[in-house]
């Protein structure tokens, strides 16, 4: 499951570090492995201190109610984006044409699958997980004869320009939140579990995505489309796939580009069972209308579907750019992690080690400038996040204020439905 939400990220990250740094990305990805490592380390700490569930709303809420909400609206965002965007990169990868409308379509009918209560999809996106991670070796395999004919240039600009180019590749990060949030239904001991859930995946993250930056940064200028826009966006949009022709064939290539499209729309039904989750979570504090806590007769709540899935599915069609989305994607996740690595900091409270509380402390701070880079560069992902907040934050008020609304939507659910 962690690697379902994690490890998707390679499938974009990866063609946005070369379309951003072309034959300089190894240096960002190595400053993003780097930061991968710190943020694993402070999650397995998180889940120890956490067994009942430490994701960013669980966290911060020991806190400040407040501050757990708008870190759950922030974790809101990121999961919106997250489903918009693999939905999206999925069909890049199948090569359809309009691919928005196809995401659009496929979230729709995931959305509609849930309908009728949690899915039995965990086995299956274990096996596309399995696969991806084969095909990855594979690639990886392949180039390992052409690695060290890698182009590598020297970062260009200054220290602020690779700032901002660091800061757009932070969406490597993402998944990071799925673990925390899994430790309530973790085999105990959590701490035992948690570490051999992370780790092991965050080696693979870091080790394959190194490598297969070195693959591509060993293919030719003109086979990559330096110097052909429209060559250059498709292959931000299905890197792994250019991989996969250029070193091993266009068959293989056709094969994997399947599993990696069944990989992310894994990833879109996390998304979305997770929106559903936090929804019920805050509606059931009081945080959002009740109405959200309403079930079906599968133990479905509906409205939170209704919004879980509508919201993603109209994302995608306004903002059908992978580059777009990921600048959309960044800003909610960079916020709930950084909230999360805060609270836990700086809550004297839990039982840290001054060796693990003031470094987690640095990277919270490091997280928060960050957070403001991309606010400041990117004032349309602070409008994306800003908007999210704002109606999240005008649900709560209604639901303190006026605490029938919408109640009579759900005792009657489950009886319209039987």
């Amino acid at each position: 499951m962690l690697f379902g939400d994690w490890g998707t990220s390679r499938l974009y990250v990866l063609g946005i570090a070369f379309f951003s740094a072309q034959f300089a990305s190894i240096w960002f990805m190595l400053a993003m492995s780097a930061l991968l490592l710190g943020v694993g380390w402070a999650y397995e700490v998180i889940c120890r201190q956490y067994p009942e569930g430490g994701g960013v709303y669980s966290a911060a809420r020991q806190r400040s109610e407040f501050l757990g909400v708008i870190g759950a609206l922030l974790l809101c965002a990121d999961y919106v984006v997250t489903a918009a965007l693999s939905a999206l990169d999925a069909f890049h990868y199948l090569h359809l044409p309009h691919p928005e409308y196809w995401a659009a379509g496929g979230i729709a009918l995931i959305g509609g699958i849930n309908y009728f209560g949690p899915t039995k999809a965990g086995l299956l996106a274990l096996v596309v997980a399995i696969a991806t991670v084969f095909c990855s070796l594979a690639i990886v395999a392949f180039a390992a004869p052409h690695l060290s004919s890698a182009q590598i240039t020297p970062a260009r600009g200054t220290f602020g320009g690779w700032w901002t180019q660091f800061s757009g590749l932070i969406l490597a990060i993402s998944g990071v939140e799925a673990v925390a949030n899994m430790t309530g239904i973790m085999v105990k001991p959590v701490k035992r579990t948690a570490r051999l859930s992370i780790y092991p995946v965050l080696a693979e993250i870091v080790i394959l995505n190194l490598l297969l930056t070195l693959a591509m940064q060993a293919i030719p200028s003109e086979v990559l489309g330096i110097d052909n826009p429209e060559r250059m966006a498709q292959v931000r949009d299905t890197m792994l796939r250019v991989l996969a022709e250029y070193y091993i064939g266009p068959t293989f290539a056709a094969i994997a580009s399947i599993i990696f499209a069944g990989l992310l729309l894994s990833a879109v039904n996390t998304a979305v069972t997770d929106l559903v989750s936090i929804q019920y979570m805050m509606a059931h504090d009081r945080e959002i209308p009740a109405v959200f806590t309403g079930l079906n007769r599968f133990g479905m709540p509906v409205m939170g579907l209704l919004v879980g899935t509508c919201v993603p599915l109209v994302t995608v069609l306004l903002v059908p750019d992978v580059g777009h989305l990921a600048d959309l994607y960044a800003i909610g996740v960079v916020g709930a992690v950084a909230i999360n690595l805060t609270a836990c900091s700086t809550n004297f409270k839990l039982d840290l080690h001054a060796w693990e509380r003031w470094p987690m402390l640095l990277l919270a701070l490091l997280m928060i400038a960050i957070w403001f880079t991309i606010g400041y560069e990117k004032p349309h992902a602070l409008v994306f996040a800003g908007t999210i907040m704002v109606v999240g934050l005008l649900a709560r008020y209604v639901a303190r204020n006026y605490q029938d609304i919408g109640r009579w939507l759900v005792a009657p659910v489950p009886t319209l439905l039987q």
